[in-house]
Order: C-alpha cells, then structure tokens, then sequence
C-alpha cells in the first residue's frame, strides 16, 4: 500500500513537473514571439519616424535654398557692374530690410550674412540689429571650411555649431548665390536656433521608451562631438546589451551624420520578464494558474495586434489593402525588376457613374457598392497579385511577373466583370463601368511614384476617350494631356466669348467700420456655362494665360460690366447709382499697348462714373512688371478709378514697393484671413497689413469670410470692409437689376 501511495505521488510529482517544464517552455516561446514582433513593430515605426524626420531637414533645406534665388542678389550685382554705387547701397539696404523682416517672422532664425567669394561679411542681420562696418571673418573654422567646398549652384552644406562648452548650440546653412551657371556671387548663410531640429527630435521621441541620437557617422556608440540627443539616457540602460537599435545615415552636404533611434527592450517585455521569473520559484499549482493567464492575455494581445495590424495595411471598408501597403508591394516589385530584369504590371481603375449612386442613394448605398463590387472582383484576380483601394472609386491592381499579353487579358476580364456587375438598393438597380489604366513595369530605374502617376495619367485618358475602356501609357500620353486639356481650352474660350456662354456674378464688399455707409460695393466676377453646368475661372484662367488670350476674357469682363451698370444706373432708385463695382485685371493685359485704350473708349460708350470702378490687380502681377504696372495704374487714376492690390501679402517684396504703388485698398490674400483665428502668424499677418494701410492712408479688405466670428475680429481690428461666403455668396450680377426693378415699384406705389 505504501509503495503504491509512493508510485502515486511520484506520478503526480512527474505529471506537475512535466507541466511546470512545458509550460515553461511554451512561456517562454510565447515570450520570445512577442519580444520579436515588439521589435518588427519598433523597427517599423523608427524607419517611419527617420523619414519623418529627414523630410523636415529637406524642407528647411530647400526653404532656405530658395532665398538665393531673390532678385535683389542679381540687381546688386547688375549694379556693381555699372559701378552704381548708390544704386547698390540701395539694394543691400532693401535686402537687409528683408533678412530682418524674415527673422522677425521666423523665431527660429537667429542670424543671417551673405558673404563674397573671400569670406568678407557684406550683409549681417539677427534679431536686433542690422550690422554694419563689416570685417573679413574668414579666420573662423566653418566659414575656411565652407569656401574649400567651393557648393556649386544646387549644392546645400549644413554645420552643426556647438559653443565653447561643448553643448549643441545652433545650425548653420550655407547657400552659395550665383548669377549666371559659372559666375558665383557669394555664400548665404542662416544661423537657425538649435531648438529647430531638436524639437523635430523630441517630437518623434517616446519618453522612457525610444532615445534619438545624432552622430558623425562610422564613429562609436555616442562618442562624437556632434550628437544630438532628445534627452540623456538613463544609468540603468547599458548601451550593448538589451537594445534595439535603428539607425539610419542622414545624407547632408559636407556632413557624414547619423541617425539613430534606440529602444530598451526590458521597458517593452518588464511585465513578462517578471513572470517568467516568478515560475521559476513559485509553486507548481501557481505556476500552471499563471501559465493559463498568460495564454489567455497573450491570445487577446494577439487579437488586438492583429486588428491594429490590420487597421494598418487593410482598407476598412473593402478588406484590400490599403495604399500604405500597396506602395510597399510597389517598391518591392520596382527593386526585383531592377536586380532580376522582371516584368510587371500595374492597373489604375477609376468606377465610372459612380457618383450616380452616391447622388442618388447617399453615401451609405456607394460604401456597400464599393464593399460588394471589392469582393465580387476578387475572383478574377491571381493569388500573385495585389488588389489595393487607393481612396474614393479608385483601385489599384499591381500583377507580379506579368507579361504584357497576360496583363491586358486580365484587364480584360476585369473590365467585363465590372459590366456584368449590378448592384441593387433598395430596389433600385445600378450598373458601374470602369475606366483602367495600363502600365508595363520594365525599366529597372523607374520609380513607385512615376509608375502611379504615369497609370493614372493611362486611366485618364481612358474616361477622356470615352469611358470603360482600357488605356495603355506610352510614352506620348503625358503631352497628349496637356495638348488635349490647355488646346481645348484656347478653342473652348474663344468659342466662350463669341456664343456669350461667359456670365457675371457679384460678391457684396460689406464695410465693417460703418454698416450705414449709403455707397454699396460687389467685386464682378466671372463664369462659364457649359451643358448647363458652371465652371469657375481656375478651370480655364491658366489655359488663357499660357497661350495669351486672357486680355479677351478682361476685355469682355469690362464691357459686360459697364453694359450692366449703365443699366443699372438708369434705374429711378438714387441709391442704385451709388453702387461701387471692382474689376479683376491680369498682369498680361496691363502689358498690352492698346488694352487702357479700350478702357477709355468704353467710359466714353456707356459714359459711367470712373469714380465707381475699382480695378483690382494681384500683388504679384504689380510687382513682377512694377514699370508697365504703374504707367496703367497712374493713367486709370488720372481717368478717376480707384485701384486695389488685390491678394496683398503673398508676395516677397510687398512693404518695400508699396509706398511706389498709388492704390486705395489692400486686399488681404485670404489664405491669411481663413485661418487666423487658428494661427497666431496669420493674425499677425492681418494685424499688420493693417497698420500698413494706417501708414499708406489706404483702406483695407478681407477677402475669404467665412464665419461671423472672424467677422467679429476684423471689426475688433478696425479693417474697413469683408468678403466672402461668411458675408454673402455670389449672386447673378443680373439679379440686382432685378431687385432695383422692384424698388422701384414699390418706391412709385408709395
């Protein structure tokens, strides 16, 4: 019986045994699965985070490269060669303005010089003062280092300064000016605040978990004068063991840096780790309850990955990938043709009568469209292959080592799926086409985003020759576009004008200071009607001033203008005759020779008050031909129009020429106006232009209100008049003969 008892309790002691060390075992592969899918998902989101943050160093790049391109730099040198001494000073005086209104306007820009071709400061501006009688300063290190580069005209160098302490203290980048491809003017340089790159740093940065480090690439583990660190690593993280670390070389001219993200994998896996410990000592009934737990947490953290993974790659609507991933798929594909020579193919699908569905039914009926037809195209796809929703109606299919016969088949059969395909809602029934574009990946240098643009390019064409339809890129589709859209449009606009499909529309200029004030005001704008359907000016003002046609549209905006305030004014009611209109003009027609002449002889034909046109010219148009601008403008002065800069802000030179410019309004771009109750530079902005035309005794509009309460702070601001949808939307110029008619009526009936 003992014995017996004794062979009992060995097997229960064998069989807890047994399960202590499979559960361990199955532990501690669950808790090496999870270990590694933490550092595919840290390596993952780190690659992102780098490119994230190299993106934000080619922008600062390419801003600060863009100011050598300021004309002022090519009329100091224009002058220096005349010897024009004065003139010259004149143009340093005006860039020197410039550099200080940019660094006020940039808190992150702490100084900026221009340097000759020697190293001698010509120009040194920071946050308070303008600094004159300048030295040569070539014996600093990084100012010898720069001129030994010898950048040529696309070139970019960035330093890294540190002050005498050692500590990171500011970057500096060197642009050089050229004036012609060979002849060099000097060197730019910007300090820029520290504080620029590294909070791009911390902000990429997880407290206590990720650590971003910046140093010289090639060197040791960070040991370099020029890292860059979001914040110190803590004693208890011991640089070799126990890391993951991604690291990536940021490609700067002149530097050999590198970036490096590190993670501390005990942070990550502290609470398994504290487990698997506690098996080893803890009793084998305890141990066995904690396995099941853990298998039961690790089942839902699986769950819970899989959805976020899921959320990540696949589309939520359809199941397909979504576009993240489809370029990743693209990538790959692009690399095997480079290193292999394979060929494949990619598919753009565009839903044709889509948006019937969606119009007539809603958006919910167009989401289940889209759900169904995703699945119903699934079987006429190879397993090889990737199906990928883009957004919206539009599809991508990416067909791996496909040739070309193959591909079009496949097209093919997509293309009568969709035919075949009919969707029914509440009993109503619909039919979709599709319009797909066809491109051959065979060039082993092509890349991911000239490979979409080029299919989407091939899917356009498709709807442009008829819809449903497959289109294959050739290499003469990108010119077909733009021949078949601007051509189109010189023959549209000209046949626009003889049939009088143009119209007129009117947008009321509300003063802000004075509601009572007796003159009304509208800005006349244009239209065109096509199949009874309107399109706006963006659709065929740039086709119009590519091929040089669009003083005929300012010539029929004029004398459509004046036809109608003739009317207008004929009108018994006074008030109608104190009614203020604003007129458009491009800078191509304030070129024109005979184009104030017109102008003239309609004054005379309609005999209007000159006093009650406003010409509206672009800040831009005025300043890019400041000599033709002003001759017009001083001649429609003489006339007695009034003049408005019209989209004042957006140009680079704006403060220095307007005290040359005789206009009476300014007209705020109204980028600036929608979005300054959320952005502290735009209210600046505004505030500012304001207390210019305090300055210049010009009076001052917003354009683009779209709400009350921005309305309310103009007002609070003292700006004199507002316009946009937030005042009142556009109406048929026509309209207000209409409503004077009807004044007058009741006026005589009283």
């Amino acid at each position: 019986m003992k014995s017996y008892t004794q062979a009992i309790g060995y097997v229960v002691i064998t069989v807890f045994l047994t399960l202590i060390v499979v559960g361990y075992f199955l532990f501690y592969t669950m808790y090496s699965s999870l270990a590694t899918q933490y550092e595919e998902q840290f390596n993952i989101a780190s690659e992102s985070k780098i490119n994230i943050f190299k993106e934000r160093v080619d922008f600062y790049s390419e801003r600060f490269k863009s100011y050598a391109q300021l004309p002022s730099f090519k009329t100091m040198r224009f002058h220096s060669l005349t010897l024009n001494d004065l003139a010259v000073e004149e143009s340093k005086r005006h860039l020197e303005l410039f550099f200080f209104d940019m660094i006020k306007n940039n808190h992150y820009i702490e100084r900026i010089r221009f340097l000759d071709n020697d190293g001698a400061e010509i120009i040194n501006v920071d946050h308070n003062t303008i600094h004159y009688n300048l030295s040569n300063i070539t014996f600093f290190k990084n100012v010898a280092h720069v001129l030994t580069q010898d950048l040529k005209p696309d070139e970019i160098h960035m330093d890294i300064i540190r002050d005498d302490f050692g500590v990171f203290e500011s970057l500096v980048w060197w642009l050089p000016v050229y004036v012609s491809s060979t002849q060099r003017m000097g060197y730019l340089a910007f300090n820029v605040s520290a504080s620029l790159l590294h909070k791009e740093i911390i902000d990429i940065s997880d407290p206590g978990l990720n650590y971003v480090v910046i140093t010289r690439g090639n060197d040791d583990f960070l040991k370099d004068d020029y890292q860059l660190i979001s914040e110190p690593l803590p004693d208890n993280i011991k640089l070799q063991d126990n890391l993951w670390i991604v690291s990536e070389p940021l490609e700067m001219e002149g530097l050999n840096l590198e970036m490096r993200i590190i993670g501390d994998a005990d942070l990550y896996t502290k609470g398994i780790s504290t487990i698997l410990f506690g098996i080893n000592f803890v009793l084998v009934p305890v141990s066995v309850v904690i396995l099941i737990l853990l298998l039961y947490m690790f089942r839902k953290k699986i769950d819970s990955d899989n959805k976020i993974h899921h959320l990540a790659y696949y589309d939520s609507l359809t199941g397909l990938v979504n576009r993240h991933q489809f370029d990743n798929a693209l990538n790959v594909a692009l690399s095997d043709t480079h290193k292999h020579h394979s060929h494949h193919a990619l598919l753009y699908l565009d839903l044709d009568q889509f948006k019937v569905v969606n119009d007539t039914c809603g958006h919910l009926a167009g989401d289940k469209l889209l759900e169904e037809l995703a699945i119903h195209l699934k079987h006429f796809i190879r397993e090889s292959d990737m199906f990928a929703r883009l957004g919206g109606d539009e599809f991508a299919l990416l067909l791996n080592s496909c040739p070309e016969e193959k591909a079009i088949a496949i097209a093919n059969k997509i293309l009568s799926a969709v035919s075949d395909f009919h969707f029914v809602w509440e009993d109503r029934s619909f039919t979709v086409g599709v319009s797909i574009g066809v491109v051959y990946i065979t060039d082993p240098d092509e890349t991911a985003s000239n490979v979409l643009r080029k299919s989407d390019l091939a899917c356009y064409m498709a709807k442009e020759l008829g819809r449903n339809r497959i289109h294959v890129y050739t290499g003469d589709d990108q010119s077909l576009e733009e021949r078949h859209g601007e051509m189109q449009w010189v023959s549209r606009i000209h046949q626009a004008i003889a049939g009088d499909l143009f119209f007129l529309v009117a947008q009321r200029i509300l003063p802000l200071d004075n509601d009572s004030e007796p003159v009304k005001r509208y800005e006349v704008l244009i239209r065109l009607n096509e199949n009874n359907s309107t399109i706006p000016p963006g659709a065929f003002i740039p086709a119009a001033e590519r091929y040089g046609i669009m003083s005929n549209i300012d010539k029929w905006v004029v004398d459509k203008t004046f036809s109608f305030m003739k009317r207008l004014y004929s009108s018994p009611l006074e008030e109608n005759k104190n009614t203020v209109f604003s007129i458009n003009l491009s800078g191509l027609s304030l070129g024109e020779k005979d184009f104030f002449k017109f102008i003239q002889d309609k004054f005379l034909e309609y005999k209007i008050p000159p006093e009650n046109i406003c010409f509206e010219i672009t800040e831009t148009a005025a300043i890019s031909n400041l000599s033709v601008a002003l001759d017009f403008m001083n001649s429609v002065k003489a006339l007695g129009c009034n003049l408005a800069l019209d989209d004042f802000g957006s140009g680079l030179c704006s403060f220095s020429y307007l005290k040359s410019i005789p206009v009476d309004y300014l007209k705020i771009d109204g980028s600036f106006v929608t979005r300054m109750l959320d952005d502290p530079l735009n209210m600046a902005i505004v505030m500012a232009i304001k207390q210019i035309s305090l300055a210049t005794n010009t009076k001052v509009i917003a354009e683009f209100v779209v709400n009350d309460e921005i309305k309310q702070k103009l007002q609070e601001m003292g700006v004199n008049y507002a316009q946009g949808y937030g005042i009142e939307k556009p109406v048929m110029i026509n309209h207000l003969i209409k409503l004077a008619d009807i004044n007058s009526i009741n006026q005589s009936a009283s």
